[in-house]
């Protein structure tokens, strides 16, 4: 993590520790393991929830396996399975087709 960002969740963390409400959206799940609750969305929707143990506790779980598998590039887990693919779009679709590529 590049001194940084790591000065940057140490500001976050004080200010939680003071008593502030502080709200992180973050794809880096080694900074939610202090969080006191935790929520995984897919596609804008709520599929989890719980604190960092929680949600561990869970081994099909979402969040779980995310955290496993970025550990594992980290070097600090070893490598997990396959990593989950997001749920089935519950949205209607539209009919419209993707244009094709430029040339």
């Amino acid at each position: 993590m590049p001194h940084a960002e790591i000065a940057v969740f140490r500001g976050l963390w004080s200010l939680a520790e003071e008593g502030h409400a502080v709200v992180l959206v973050t794809h880096r799940l080694a900074a939610t393991a202090h969080a006191d609750h935790i929520y995984v969305l897919d596609q804008g929707r709520v599929i989890e929830d719980g604190t960092h143990d929680e949600l561990m506790a869970r081994p099909g779980g979402r969040y779980h396996a995310m955290f496993t598998a970025q550990a594992a590039q980290y070097g600090l887990a070893p490598p997990a399975g396959p990593l989950p693919g997001p749920a089935a779009s519950s949205r209607p679709t539209t009919g419209r087709r993707a244009h094709p590529p430029c040339q």
